[in-house]
């Protein structure tokens, strides 16, 4: 949704489930972003919701290391404004704020009557490693809204076949939330281990200028059957949301 970027710094600090230790000069510069869901490809949730949109780590030496994170704030909001897309989501990457996470962003774009879903990276992929993937690899990256959404439905089965319901396999791990309404239940579950009472994560930032009339969002129109409005594609070379983790 347009004009809904903001950004602030975090300590990181992991889930009690990864046994990895940091510094604690260990940052993560977040820049969030409010999203209208047309659609829950998997699990459910709010119609808009907040979510983590760019994330870039870095340590903080001093108050020159601040200025030198915000100025990548920005970025965010070129990138993702006024887009559609298909956002994986995971939980924060730092258990200091309470917060999903956009793992990937897979851009929507309307031809014609076709709707289709392109991968992250999908014009770098062709033009400089086509040699390193076969016809039918790089087909992947082009696809069909609806061929997409079957593959997704698709594997999200397989997924909790073979997790047994929990983000990945291993008893000790949390299990998999798929309505993002619920993440409070995730941070204090088993494996995680947040105490609301004592020790309570964060909420994002509240929307720059959030008592101002909306602004409507640019869409396909694919969720009304409408023609909508398409934006410009922005550049290939997305700024990076990380990988991995398991969402709604």
């Amino acid at each position: 949704m347009p004009g809904t970027t903001r950004c602030s710094v975090y300590k990181r600090e992991f889930p009690a489930f990864i046994d990895f230790a940091l510094a604690s000069d260990n940052r993560l510069l977040t820049c969030f972003i409010d999203v209208r869901v047309n659609d829950y490809l998997i699990g459910k949730g709010p119609p808009t919701l907040s979510i983590a949109a760019y994330i870039y780590p870095f340590i903080y030496v001093g108050e020159d290391t601040f200025d030198y994170a915000a100025s990548h704030g920005p970025e965010a909001a070129r990138t993702y404004e006024g887009r559609e897309g298909v956002l994986f989501l995971a939980p924060s990457l730092t258990t200091v704020v309470e917060a999903l996470w956009m793992t990937e962003f897979w851009d929507v774009q309307r031809t014609g009557d076709a709707v289709k879903v392109l991968a992250p990276y999908k014009e770098l992929i062709e033009r400089s490693y086509r040699d390193k993937f076969t016809e039918e690899n790089l087909a992947l990256l082009d696809r069909p809204l609806d061929e997409f959404e079957t593959v997704i439905s698709k594997g999200a089965v397989a997924r909790a076949a073979e997790t047994g319901g929990r983000i990945a396999v291993g008893d000790d791990l949390p299990m998999l939330i798929t309505d993002a309404n619920l993440l409070r239940p995730y941070y204090e579950g088993p494996g995680v281990g947040i105490s609301y009472e004592t020790d309570a994560p964060l909420l994002p930032p509240p929307v720059p200028g959030a008592e101002d009339p909306e602004q409507p969002p640019v869409t396909t129109g694919e969720e009304d059957g409408s023609s909508g409005s398409v934006p410009v594609p922005g550049e290939e070379d997305q700024p990076d949301g990380g990988g991995g983790g398991a969402g709604p």
